[in-house]
C-alpha cells in the first residue's frame, strides 16, 4: 500500500498531467478555401459556403486571434485588449456551437464566462481583458445601438440589415481597425447579397 506521502505525490503528478493535457490544443491552420479569407485585409468579409467548409472553426479562430491581439496567418498584431461582438441566430449556439468549438483550440478554464442576468452566457472575458459580447437576432434593434466596438463583429448567420447598420455605426473608435465577418447563407436576408455582394461584384466598393 502507498504511504500518505506517496499518495500525495501521485495525486500531484496526476494533477500536473491534467493541467498539461488541458494546456495542449491543436493549432488551427486554414485550409486552401479558408486561407484567402484569413489573408484578406478587407474591413467587410462575406463567407457563404456549404456544410463541411469549416465556417464555425474558422470564425472561432478569427475571434481568438482578435481577442489575443495577434493574427498568425497575416503575422499581424492588432489592438488588444478589445471588444468583439458575435451575433448569433440563437442563444443556444453559445454553448452548443461556439463554446464547444473553442474548447478544441483554447483552454476554457482561462475564460470568465458571464451570464449577466440571463439563463445563458452572454459574455466571455479573456485573461488580457478582451471581451467577447454575444448578441442575438431576437433582440430588439435598439439593443444594437450605441455599442462601442474596437475589435470587430462576427455574424454567425446573416442578421437583419438594421442590426448590421447599427453595429457598423459602433465601429468608429479612433485608432482601431475593426472588421466585420459575415458567415452563412443569406436565405432570409437578401439585403446582404444586394448591398454587399453585388456592390463588391460590380467593383463599387
Amino acid at each position: 500500500a502507498l504511504s500518505k506521502e506517496e499518495k500525495l505525490a501521485l495525486y500531484d503528478k496526476i494533477q500536473k498531467k491534467k493541467e498539461n493535457d488541458r494546456a495542449k490544443r491543436d493549432v488551427f491552420t486554414p485550409h486552401e478555401g479558408q486561407l484567402p479569407i484569413a489573408l484578406s485585409e478587407a474591413k467587410i468579409r462575406f463567407v457563404s459556403a456549404a456544410n463541411g467548409f469549416g465556417k464555425t472553426s474558422y470564425s472561432v479562430n478569427e475571434l481568438k486571434w482578435a481577442m489575443e491581439g495577434f493574427n498568425p496567418i497575416r503575422n499581424e498584431y492588432t489592438k488588444c485588449p478589445c471588444t468583439v461582438v458575435v451575433v448569433l441566430d440563437s442563444p443556444a449556439k453559445v454553448k452548443d456551437v461556439w463554446t464547444k468549438e473553442l474548447s478544441k483550440w483554447y483552454n476554457l478554464e482561462k475564460l470568465q464566462q458571464n451570464k449577466n442576468g440571463h439563463p445563458y452566457v452572454t459574455e466571455w472575458v479573456w485573461p488580457n481583458g478582451s471581451i467577447t459580447k454575444f448578441m442575438f437576432h431576437e433582440q430588439n434593434d435598439l439593443a444594437f445601438e450605441s455599442i462601442e466596438i474596437d475589435g470587430g463583429v462576427i455574424y454567425d448567420e446573416i442578421p437583419s440589415r438594421n442590426i448590421f447598420v447599427a453595429l457598423s455605426r459602433g465601429q468608429r473608435t479612433k485608432g482601431s481597425k475593426p472588421f466585420q465577418l459575415l458567415i452563412g447563407t443569406p436565405t432570409h436576408a437578401a439585403w446582404a447579397r444586394v448591398d454587399l455582394y453585388e456592390v463588391w461584384e460590380r467593383g463599387e466598393n
